[in-house]
């Protein structure tokens, strides 16, 4: 991915950045390429050689479009996701409560200390 002078770019980890200059420097005979990268919330400024922009995951700011087309597609995703878990946790509790009415509270209460019991056992030895 190549930048221009005066794109903004996201820098994993550091934040948004402006590139400032692109210059050239020499390692012996071979020559590499920078970015000279200002960032914005502290301007402290990065060289980053276009031999490593892939593996430092720069990359082009997001537009607004494109962040609200992401928002609307998880407003749906998570308002599907609220309807199925509200109906899955009502049927579950109907049916807890059914199946507590039928056998009586005292069976539950004994799994529950079983189980209780078992991982308190389990954690002591685990921790120890």
């Amino acid at each position: 991915m190549t930048f221009a002078v005066g794109e903004k770019v996201v820098y994993p980890n550091q934040g948004v950045g402006t590139i400032e200059n692109i210059s050239t420097r020499y390692f012996e005979t071979r020559p590499e390429k920078f970015y000279l990268l200002r960032l914005v919330c502290s301007s402290m400024t990065v060289m980053v050689p276009f031999s490593h922009v892939e593996d430092l995951r720069l990359r082009k700011v997001t537009r607004n479009a494109e962040i609200a087309r992401v928002v609307a597609f998880l407003s749906v995703v998570l308002g599907i996701g609220f309807v199925v878990s509200f109906i899955v946790a009502y049927g579950a509790v109907a049916w807890f409560l059914g199946w507590v009415r039928k056998h009586g509270f005292a069976p539950f209460a004994v799994y529950r200390i079983i189980l209780g019991s078992a991982v308190l056992y389990w954690a002591s030895r685990l921790g120890g």
